[in-house]
């Protein structure tokens, strides 16, 4: 959404967006005429409003609008941040879906309704939270979303046992991203549970939710070096998802994608690494079709794929097979930086860092300086931004590029990146 120049509105049409708020929040009992004429526009038109005002100078608080009003804003402001949450665009989608989540509790105090709304926006606060790297601000939504969710399930165990179900897989992946495993685990083993239930009565319906559940469960039981324990559920999702590509293949195949690589991680981490490899063979193949078609939606997963690929082969000693594979990742993660930087930068570096490792095995440590001196810049310009975040990768890069000086004799130099 560019901006819209000052100078291409009329004064009229300038005055009337900017301070509508102002003069409606002002009427302490509006005439029925302007009542019904005020629900009529936020009802139609309150989405394009507030994207006109925020393409002018910026977003304009709404919420102290009249409490009848509440929820059609609460709405128009949910669908803009689905819009450009969906874009990527994470940072612009914040204050909406805060102010959403805002209004919606001020229904729920003051109506005793619209709960699965509230709890919906609280997730999706949860989620753009996440996505921009705020964990622990994220996971108090996150919690106040699963406890909304039980009480519904309290009253209303059909109609919202499933919401609970995902709803417990997030808060597991929140917990998990503060590195709170432990904590993570009963709730993505109440999930699978409730997906179990729900498929025993509704497969048709429900098998995706289980196989992604089951997913996260063994992701978690890998987190706390339970590697064993978690092999069976990561076989069983793959069960699952073969079984709903060959149903629904345009649906699941990202999601069985996904899977593989899963499974190949889980099979190396148990030192398995002549059984993981087809895996992640399968799961490239299939993200090179997704992006033959979608090349927007998977090039990222492709990129990821290649790299951990890559990774399989080093781990058996095929260096000089794994080499292309992250040549490859590391020209699309770039492709990708030149368009978003923001989302793929630390993709791209975590890239490098793989390539430097490969050419090391190989003798080539001139080209290997080059890469990891590259990714060790890439993750200083992210710990500026975002130090909790990155700084681990940091810490990881500098480690490898003292390695390659020493590789190089050049041990001075090594020394002054080591201090």
């Amino acid at each position: 959404m560019p901006r819209i120049p000052r100078e291409e509105l009329s004064e009229h049409f300038h005055y009337a967006c900017r301070h509508i708020v102002h003069h409606l929040s002002g009427v302490q009992e509006p005439e029925e005429g302007l009542a019904v004429s005020v629900a009529v526009f936020l009802t139609q038109e309150a989405t394009r409003w507030v994207e006109v005002c925020v393409r002018m100078e910026g977003y304009i608080s709404i919420s102290s609008l009249p409490k009848d009003l509440h929820l059609d804003l609460a709405e128009s402001l949910n669908s803009l941040y689905c819009t450009l949450s969906n874009l990527g665009r994470h940072s612009e989608a914040l204050p909406f879906i805060e102010e959403s989540a805002k209004l919606y509790r001020q229904l729920v105090t003051l109506l005793f309704t619209q709960t699965p709304d509230l709890a919906g926006s609280l997730n999706n606060l949860y989620v753009t939270l996440s996505n921009l790297g705020r964990h622990s601000e994220a996971l108090p939504f996150i919690e106040e979303s699963v406890k909304l969710y039980r009480q519904l399930v309290a009253v209303h165990p059909g109609s919202y046992t499933p919401h609970l179900a995902v709803l417990l897989g997030s808060l597991c992946n929140a917990l998990s991203d503060l590195g709170q495993h432990s904590e993570a685990l009963p709730f993505i083993e109440e999930s699978v549970k409730l997906q179990r239930q729900l498929v025993a009565i509704h497969p048709g319906s429900y098998i995706p939710g289980l196989a992604t559940s089951l997913s996260n469960l063994a992701s978690t039981l890998s987190n706390l070096r339970r590697h064993s324990e978690a092999l069976p559920f990561i076989e069983e999702s793959v069960k699952l998802y073969r079984q709903l590509v060959a149903i629904h293949p345009g649906s699941y195949t990202p999601n069985l994608a996904s899977s593989l690589n899963n499974l190949r991680i889980a099979l190396s981490r148990l030192g398995r690494h002549s059984e993981a490899l087809p895996f992640i063979e399968e799961s490239v193949k299939l993200y090179r079709q997704l992006v033959v078609v979608h090349p927007g939606s998977y090039t990222p997963d492709l990129a990821k794929s290649l790299s951990n690929l890559c990774n399989a082969l080093s781990n058996l000693g095929r260096d000089s097979e794994a080499l292309p594979f992250i040549e490859e990742s590391v020209k699309l993660r770039r492709q990708l930086v030149a368009v978003h930087p923001g989302s793929y930068t630390p993709g791209l570096a975590t890239s490098l860092n793989n390539l430097y490792a490969t050419l090391s095995s190989l003798g080539r440590h001139s080209e290997a300086l080059l890469s990891i001196a590259e990714c060790v810049q890439i993750w200083r310009q992210l710990v500026v931004v975002n130090p909790g975040a990155h700084a681990p990768g940091l810490a990881h890069s500098l480690n490898n590029l003292h390695t390659a000086l020493s590789n190089l004799g050049r041990h001075f130099d090594a020394l002054m990146v080591r201090d």
